[in-house]
């Protein structure tokens, strides 16, 4: 099944915490008004993602594009599956050691890219695609 990609940002290896220093808030910020206000509307993007009990894939078709990555990331045990950097402890937080993994991805074919990452042997394993476009 083909699904159309609606807009979202995701940053991974964000301390939510502490948003000047990321500049999460300006790029947050940035990005939603772009979509409320209808000022930029992505390119056109479909993707598709399958399983298998050893992995997962994901198939995008994107044009116009600038450049397109896969960030994945292992959780450390079997008992929680949170990638956060800090998660909660009681009244405070704690570091969560999830480091999210950028690769470049290749395109298969004109518009077309596939990244398949195998399940890991211990925990859970996260993974997305992340498109760019050129600056207009």
């Amino acid at each position: 099944m083909r699904l159309p990609a609606f807009p979202r940002r995701i940053m991974p290896n964000t301390d939510y915490l502490n948003l000047r220093k990321n500049k999460l808030l300006q790029r947050i910020t940035s990005f939603y008004f772009t979509v409320v206000e209808k000022k930029y509307t992505p390119y056109k993007i479909f993707w598709e993602m399958n399983m298998t009990n050893t992995s997962g894939t994901i198939s995008l078709t994107a044009y116009n594009t600038h450049r397109v990555y896969s960030h994945h990331a292992d959780t450390v045990d079997n008992i929680r599956r949170d990638f956060r950097m800090k998660r909660a402890a009681g009244n405070s937080s704690q570091d969560n050691p999830v480091k999210w993994i950028r690769t470049d991805i290749k395109k298969v074919k004109r518009n077309f890219y596939k990244k398949e990452m195998t399940f890991p042997g211990k925990g859970w394993r996260g993974f997305l695609v992340e498109v760019t476009f050129p600056k207009k």
